[in-house]
């Protein structure tokens, strides 16, 4: 199957907002398109995931720790220091299959079967390629509550 990346930002849009608002009952505020990402602090997380039908790309979510432990805090009451790494990687991973779902939900038809890979998370301080640089693949930088979130999808038609 191919595809336009520029088709695919509304319902890109649309799924993070929508997760995020059901998910940590934060609203999204804003939501704009960027050129590369900024600078990120080595405790920010990222999660990573392969959809692979009915087209190859990489989806990559990025979360401030600050707003993870916000999340954490107000959705499982998690207070304890020793387990806040890996609910937090936990915690962005289903996000970002969440997202995955969502997006690939209002994007294709409703009968379109596809398939997403488990997704991979960790801290930024392992420096993940999150980025191509190609003409297929957008940025967006959504702020909820006050904390930027970035949410990235790149790839390219299956077969290439």
């Amino acid at each position: 199957m191919d595809y336009d990346i520029q088709e695919m930002k509304i319902p890109l849009q649309e799924a993070v907002t929508e997760v995020f608002e059901g998910m940590a009952f934060a609203e999204v505020e804003k939501c704009e398109e960027i050129d590369k990402l900024p600078d990120l602090t080595s405790n920010d997380y990222y999660a990573t995931l392969s959809i692979t039908q009915p087209f190859s790309a990489g989806l990559n979510l990025v979360v401030d720790q600050n707003f993870l432990e916000e999340i954490l805090q107000t959705t499982i009451d998690a207070n304890s220091p020793s387990d806040f790494e890996k609910m937090a990687k936990d915690l962005i991973s289903e996000s970002a299959n969440t997202i995955a779902g969502c997006f690939l939900n209002k994007y294709l038809p409703p009968e379109q079967e596809f398939e997403i890979g488990i997704p991979a998370s960790g801290k930024m301080s392992e420096k993940p390629v999150l980025t191509t640089g190609g003409k297929k693949e957008v940025i967006f930088s959504f702020t909820v509550e006050f904390k930027t979130i970035y949410c990235i999808l790149s790839g390219q038609k299956a077969g290439n």
